[in-house]
Parts: structure tokens; sequence; C-alpha cells
């Protein structure tokens, strides 16, 4: 263990969030080759477990507390009008002074990387975005100590996020100028979202990896089908991000009486933010939402998987479930950007129906597909190799080549 090297994780959201952004950096504690790293994780404070559930390895979690009080609020869609608007105030209130999203946070996170690094000296920092606290550690501890290398993880765009005011994107292009200083290398989990990024930091010596994220359970494929042609949305609406077309299109079948009434849409985690044709409402079931290896079963036993995400001005965007849905060998209606990399990936893995979200007629006839071929009990032809490549493990491997190069 002596040539081991030392990766810290710094990463607000950890294990056991179920959440996305966690997934991911879960994925690079579990499987980066322990016989070649001794990895660290400090993260921030928000339920006390063990991570021998999860890791059964000797990875030490250091769990940092933040200003409870002063911090940005997680607003939800089912949040009443009087909460929202507090809510909505206080962010903005933080955002106008200050660029964290958790003040106090990232100086304790800098307070105990140097804790770590005198103990058993760090050879390299992996920071995860968002929120950009953890890049701020991140960057204020390299610039202290220069040996050290440091990646930046961007799970997102920062400042060409188009949900963002203009003031919060000036402030997020003035880090990241920063960051370009002193950043040894950049993973996303896209290639066109990578390639804004090296325009942003426009700095050749940065070594730049697209990192996917991917599904991480062992689960076969399902070759089951329903008594009631199932279909399944999994997560939830927010900003443009609605069922309208699709709803448009399900009633047109219904009035065509092309798709009849043994169907059933179960939304998953869905907070019913959105408007419900009258038509639909019998077959509309709303799930709670429940842990991810769960909401895989649920992908599994479906006879469709849908994804929703109308076409935007930046590319590269991949859906939150898209790989889950890919590994579960279930057919996927994508009403999406065709041009975008989501719809390559399913197009390319003959993984289901690939439509643009504004296409009320092409939805039509792309849920007719799907469940003409449930009728027919016939699954997508999916290759077994191409999926099994979705694997977060296989992702964690890129990853590696990067940190041996910074590290020769």
């Amino acid at each position: 263990m002596t040539n081991t090297k030392h990766i810290v994780l710094v990463t607000a959201w950890f294990y056991p969030e179920n959440k996305v952004a966690s997934f991911r950096l879960n994925s690079f504690a579990k499987y980066l080759n322990k016989t070649k790293y001794k990895v660290t994780v400090v993260s921030m404070t928000h339920r006390q477990k063990t991570l021998h559930e999860l890791f059964n390895a000797n990875i030490n979690v250091y769990r940092e507390p933040y200003n409870r009080w002063i911090r940005v609020r997680k607003q939800q869609p089912g949040d009443s009008y009087l909460k929202h608007k507090l809510f909505a105030i206080n962010n903005k209130l933080i955002k106008q002074f200050s660029t964290l999203d958790y003040p106090g946070w990232s100086k304790r996170v800098v307070n105990r990387l140097r804790e770590i690094d005198n103990v058993e000296p760090i050879d390299l920092i992996l920071s995860s975005y968002a929120p950009v606290d953890a890049h701020i550690a991140a960057c204020k501890f390299k610039q202290k100590f220069s040996n050290v290398k440091w990646i930046a993880d961007m799970r997102d765009e920062m400042s060409r996020n188009r949900f963002l005011s203009p003031n919060e994107k000036a402030k997020l292009a003035k880090l990241e100028r920063e960051f370009s200083k002193s950043l040894d290398g950049l993973i996303s989990v896209s290639e066109p979202i990578l390639e804004d990024f090296k325009i942003l930091m426009n700095n050749r010596s940065i070594s730049y990896k697209e990192i996917r994220n991917g599904f991480d359970h062992d689960f076969p494929i399902s070759e089951s089908f329903n008594e009631k042609f199932t279909l399944l949305y999994a997560g939830t609406f927010y900003a443009g991000i609605k069922p309208d077309t699709l709803f448009v299109a399900l009633v047109k079948l219904k009035e065509k009486r092309l798709l009849g009434e043994n169907w059933v849409l179960k939304l998953l985690g869905t907070h019913r933010n959105f408007f419900v044709p009258k038509q639909l409402e019998k077959h509309l079931l709303f799930l709670p939402p429940v842990p991810n290896e769960t909401a895989v079963i649920e992908m599994m036993n479906a006879d469709c998987n849908i994804i929703i995400h109308p076409p935007m001005e930046t590319k590269g965007v991949y859906s939150g479930k898209l790989f889950e849905y890919l590994s579960t060998g279930k057919p996927i209606l994508a009403l999406l950007d065709t041009e975008d990399v989501a719809a390559k990936l399913i197009n390319d893995m003959h993984a289901g129906e690939v439509v643009d979200f504004n296409d009320h007629e092409g939805i039509q006839e792309a849920v007719m597909n799907i469940y003409k071929n449930w009728e027919k009990r016939v699954l997508p032809d999916v290759s077994i190799d191409q999926r099994n490549k979705l694997h977060r493990s296989k992702q964690v491997v890129f990853l590696e080549e990067l940190i041996d190069e910074l590290l020769e």
C-alpha cells in the first residue's frame, strides 16, 4: 500500500443521500481501484450513517456541518405558496451577497483538508459542482499547496446555466476564470458540456475528460410484460419540463380509439405541478418517491419508460434516469431534442422511440409503436455488451486514466 496515491473527493452530496448528484460521487469512491488509490471523502453533514453498508471498504468520510439558517433553501413543487415565496426571497438575498450556497461550509472543508494532509499527504483532490462551494474549497487549498493536483467535476453547466439570473451567471463566470488558473483537470458528463468548458477556461494546460453517469446495479435485463400496458415516468417536472405534449398525444389516441382503456401511466416521485386533461385522470397513478434501487425495480416492471426534456439552447443533456432506463432493456419513449446526445445514445442502442418534444403526431406514432410491440410481447433488441458499458464502474476506469496522467 506504500505506493498508493491519496485521492480526496470533495462533494456536498454523498451517501446516504438519495440524489443523482450523490450517486455519481458514490461510484467514484466505490469503484476507484483501492490497490492504486487511498480514497478519502469530505462531504456535508446531512444524516449520520455508516458507509460500510455501501462500500464495505476502509474509506474515511468526513462530514462537515453547514449553517442551517443562512443557506440556500431547496424549493419543492409541493411547497405552499407562502413557503415558496419565503424561500425565494431567502435565496435571492443569499445569491445577491454571496457566491456560496452554504456559507461557512467551504471554510470548514479547507480546514479539514489541511488536517487530512498533515496526517497523510494528499496527491489529488476531485471536487464536484453543484454547489460551487466544493470547488471554492478545493481552489483555496490548491493555492496553498500547489503540488497537489486538482480535478473539477462539472455535473452541470456553471455560468452557462440558462436557469440562473444574470447576476448569478456573472459571479460564476468570474469564478470559472479564477478556477482555470489552478485546475489540472476537468471532467463533465457529456462532450458538448466539456467543449463549452474548454472555451470558458481558455487554458490549454488543463486536461479534459468525459466521464458519463451510468447505472449502478447488477439486475439482469427484464423480460416481463404487464397485463395492463404500463408506462412509467420517474422524477419531477420543473420549469419548462412538463408532460403537456405527451398528454396532448395520449388524448388524441383515446379520441381515435387507438390506445383503448387498458393502460396506466405511473408517475414515480412526481409532484402534481402540471395540468392533467380530464380524459387521462383515471389512467394516471402518482407514486411517492422511493430509494433508487426500488425505483430501478419499478422501471424494470414497466412496459415503457418515459423521458421528457424539451430542446434547450445548450447541448449535452443526458436525463438523470436515462442510463437506468437503458439498463432495464424495456423500451424508452423519449420526447426531447432529437439532435442531442441522449437521442443519439437511444438510437444507437435501438432502445426505443425518439421523437421531438413538440411533434404531436410523432409522439402518437411512437406511443403506438411501443404499444403494438407490447401486444406482441416484443422487446427492443438491446446489445448486452453496449448496455454493460454504461455501468458506472466502466466510467470510473476513464477517471483513473486521467488521475494517472496527472500524477505521472
